[in-house]
């Protein structure tokens, strides 16, 4: 990705990456375990992972990795469901 200030030329250049560099996008922090195993601090996710949601209604939840949707930058958790104006649940 080009190095530039502006917030404009970030945004469009994360739009328009391809999905080889969007996947270094979909990462997140490591456990302190694993921080001390591998000496980096995040990683890219990968289909199975487990990992710990953050922020939002379902925070504190752990599950595995279900799919990761690089084009919408969206990751399913196992366990994890939003409940729909309809009253169905979507992953």
């Amino acid at each position: 990705m080009e190095k530039s200030k502006q917030p404009r030329k970030q945004r469009k250049a994360r739009y328009n990456a391809p999905l080889h560099v969007r996947h270094k996008f979909m990462g997140a922090l490591l456990s302190d375990e694993l921080q001390g195993k591998y000496e980096k601090r995040g990683f890219p996710l990968r289909k199975g992972d487990t990992v710990k949601v953050m922020r939002g209604d379902d925070k504190g939840t752990t599950g595995k990795v279900r799919t990761i949707d690089l084009k919408r930058g969206k990751i399913t958790v196992e366990g994890v469901v939003v409940a729909r104006s309809d009253l169905s649940e979507v992953p």
